[in-house]
């Protein structure tokens, strides 16, 4: 029994020992394994830095790094090249070796804006190499912090970029001699441009009035080929009878005095319109020069010329409401002849003509009003505006040469004439020519 209880007290203690010492191993393992990593990891840091050191030291970009006051402390291959300075030249001076005398103010400046915790900034600057000339450049400024997060220098990272200014200016320089060029072609074009339309425009008027040439021509050749034609005919006619009465009769009767009356008339009248087709002719070539004329002296001067008329039983009442001046040519007497004339013309029987002249404003300024009313048969209102048209347009029968006249002289004149029933409505009892010229003090 001691033996045995002996031995067991023996065996407890060795398991004792036993697991004491394998408890030590387990921390010592545990030790050597975080010795171990510790010096793994500060390999690998070492590596890492010496790395980053070899970039920092060879890179084609200058890296520098200054304290706070602008020492220079470090000075990578890549600022020797920029700046010709080499790295035991440069380190322990000041950052603003590089600054050329119109930038020393900026270093103070970078320091300044770096110590206010402002971040990262990149601008483009000038800096001068060791031999005095400039370097356009791209400049990266960021602080350097310690452990603790507070600002111990300054790095500055500087990239050559006078290919790139260069490249800008020679851009620059090309789009403002394309922009020239544009410009310059843009006026060559619009001077072309400008002698086309001037050219085109002196064509246009050439067609014009050239147009207005063969218009006028075959207004002339339509009066002798149609009306003068007519009254010719007229002519013969009556002259043809008045001979087959005197070779009937052996003598000429009341009757057949009038036939060659009627032939007289027909003649004067052919003569009328070929002495209207020369005025017309006249006036368009600019032979009558415009006057201040007085307009009721004009009316009265027509009145006159119609005051007794052959055969027919025509009263003609002239009663002017004020005076008035208007600038025309000696041919403004025709326009109211014709009018009258006209109205005699086309009636039969007794007949009453009212002349009547006033002063009228108008929404563009002052007229001279001239209305000349008759109790003819007067014409319907379909008829009304092509009484002014021209013969060889739309012939109205009997119109001739007249009232196509009396509308051109108006237009020469800016004035304005129109047709319009004498009473409202009723066309048959007479018709009103209403003629508008502009008033002249």
């Amino acid at each position: 029994m001691k033996l045995s209880c002996m031995g067991t007290g023996h065996d407890d203690g060795i398991k004792e020992r036993l697991s004491r010492l394998k408890a030590i191993l387990d921390r010592f393992r545990r030790m050597a394994k975080a010795a171990w990593r510790s010096i793994g990891e500060s390999r690998q840091s070492e590596e890492r830095q010496a790395r980053l050191a070899a970039i920092v030291e060879y890179s084609a970009d200058a890296m520098i790094s200054t304290a706070m006051d602008g020492t220079i402390a470090t000075w990578n291959h890549g600022a020797e090249m920029l700046y010709g300075h080499n790295a035991g030249d440069a380190i322990g001076k000041n950052i603003s070796l590089v600054m050329p005398s119109c930038r020393q103010l900026e270093a103070g400046r970078l320091i300044e804006a770096i110590k206010s915790g402002k971040n990262t900034r990149i601008h483009d600057t000038v800096h001068m190499r060791k031999d005095g000339s400039l370097v356009d450049i791209s400049l990266t400024i960021s602080p350097i912090k310690d452990r603790e997060g507070k600002v111990s220098g300054i790095s500055l990272v500087a990239q050559d970029i006078s290919e790139l200014k260069q490249a800008e200016e020679a851009l620059k320089k090309s789009y403002y001699e394309v922009e020239r060029q544009v410009k310059e072609r843009t006026s060559q074009l619009s001077t072309i441009i400008e002698d086309l339309n001037a050219e085109i425009a002196i064509r246009k008027r050439a067609e014009s009035e050239l147009e207005e040439a063969k218009a006028q021509a075959e207004l002339y050749i339509d009066l002798m080929g149609h009306d003068i034609n007519n009254m010719n005919q007229a002519v013969l006619g009556f002259l043809e009878m008045a001979i087959d009465a005197l070779q009937s009769r052996g003598t000429l009767g009341v009757e057949d005095t009038q036939l060659l009356a009627s032939s007289m008339e027909a003649a004067r009248n052919s003569s009328k319109l070929i002495d209207n087709v020369r005025k017309l002719q006249m006036e368009k070539a600019g032979a009558f020069k415009p006057v201040v004329v007085e307009v009721g002296s004009i009316l009265r001067e027509a009145k006159e010329a119609y005051q007794h008329v052959s055969g027919r039983d025509v009263k003609i009442n002239y009663a002017p409401e004020a005076a008035c001046k208007t600038v025309a040519n000696e041919l403004l007497k025709d326009v109211f002849s014709n009018i009258i004339g006209n109205a005699i013309k086309h009636s039969t029987g007794p007949l009453v003509v009212n002349i009547a002249l006033s002063k009228v404003t108008m929404p563009d300024g002052a007229y001279c009003r001239v209305t000349v009313e008759d109790t003819g048969p007067g014409i319907p209102d379909e008829r009304k505006q092509k009484v002014f048209e021209r013969i060889g347009k739309t012939r109205i029968e009997g119109k001739g040469l007249g009232l196509y006249l009396v509308k051109t002289l108006i237009d020469d004149y800016h004035g304005r004439i129109w047709v319009e029933d004498r009473v409202p409505g009723d066309y048959a009892k007479g018709v009103r020519v209403v003629v508008l010229l502009p008033s002249r003090r």
